[in-house]
């Protein structure tokens, strides 16, 4: 919901409009706050199958399992066949989540700057660590907080500021929608790698068009820049958008995955308040170059770095494989633990 920048002097003054919006801005928050509560507490309160596993809940977690798969508890005679592969596969996954429960909790607390200093767990957290402060270090949220300021840089008319910002959020929302429809069928590497390079590319031509030595023609400068952001939001949207939170939550192993998304959490709102507060310094040149160039970089960093995690057991990444943790001396259990069982 963007709004007109602020007046620059004492002698300037709002309009009727920006004289009550910005509190519409302001209280607009609480509305998905409480509907997000609504949900959580009475609508749909249900937690994951590994937080029922870990409370002992194991008869809700398979029927919680059975329903997000779409498998039917009481076997019918026209799916049967199919049903048994997957009833077969779902009762694995559970027996591997109670196995990994009981593991955890025979394992000694890890601290996060224990597990740094694990090889075994080094590679996972460091790569966890950088996607959270490239999710917001590629600037996403400058773009967005200061896109009005931008557009009348880059020359685009005074009345027409707050239609673009407005347009290119929405386009946001709509390529949200697109794509929680296909983040489990293109996989994780896939759209991140995608997301960033179209950012990249975005700031580039963004880059270009806005130079101050640029031949684009000063009236093209301002639709360009619309475009280009609109398109670095986009991308952004359908890839570390979406996907950066899911998959750090499918890497790290149940021992450390709390205090891990913890850290990232931390690490992620400090690179956001880094963003947002340089981006108000720079000018639109000097932003779409030091985006563009993050975003570049951050591409090349997936390339090299992020593995894929799509279909992969929730306590079985490929960065920490369970079959590994003996090679961790991290995960040495104590002899008095209790052993996982299945009713």
């Amino acid at each position: 919901l963007p709004q007109d920048p602020p007046p620059g002097n004492k002698r300037e003054s709002m309009d009727d409009f920006d004289l009550w919006f910005f509190r519409v801005l302001l209280g607009f928050p609480v509305l998905p706050a409480l509907l997000q509560l609504a949900l959580f507490l009475w609508m749909v309160p249900v937690d994951e199958a590994s937080h029922l596993v870990q409370k002992g809940r194991v008869r809700e977690a398979r029927d919680l399992l059975y329903r997000t798969y779409g498998v039917q508890l009481a076997p019918t005679p026209s799916d049967h066949d199919c049903r048994a592969g997957r009833v077969a596969k779902l009762e694995l996954q559970l027996r591997e989540l109670a196995e990994a429960w009981a593991e955890a909790r025979a394992t000694p607390k890890i601290h996060i700057s224990q597990a740094i200093c694990d090889p075994f767990l080094r590679c996972a957290l460091l790569l966890g660590f950088a996607l959270a402060a490239l999710q917001q270090l590629c600037g996403v949220n400058a773009l967005l907080s200061y896109s009005n300021s931008f557009f009348r840089e880059a020359g685009l008319p005074p009345e027409q500021v707050t239609v673009a910002s407005t347009t290119m959020a929405a386009v946001n929302v709509v390529v949200a929608v697109l794509v929680c429809q296909v983040v489990d069928h293109w996989g994780r590497r896939k759209l991140l790698l995608a997301g960033s390079f179209l950012q990249a590319l975005a700031m580039a031509v963004a880059t270009t068009a806005v130079a101050p030595t640029s031949e684009v023609p000063k009236r093209w400068a301002g639709p360009v820049a619309v475009a280009c952001f609109t398109a670095c939001a986009s991308s952004f949207t359908a890839g570390l958008g979406a996907v950066t939170w899911l998959y750090l939550s499918e890497i790290y192993p149940m021992e450390i995955r709390g205090s891990a998304l913890s850290t990232c959490g931390v690490i992620n709102w400090l690179s956001c308040f880094f963003v947002v507060v340089v981006a108000r310094f720079l000018s639109l040149h000097g932003t779409c170059k030091l985006f563009g160039t993050i975003s570049l970089v951050g591409f090349l960093g997936v390339y090299l770095w992020v593995v894929e995690t799509k279909g992969c057991p929730t306590d079985d990444s490929p960065l920490t494989p369970r079959s590994a943790h003996s090679s961790s001396t991290l995960f040495t259990p104590t002899p008095q633990s209790p052993e996982a069982t299945l009713p």
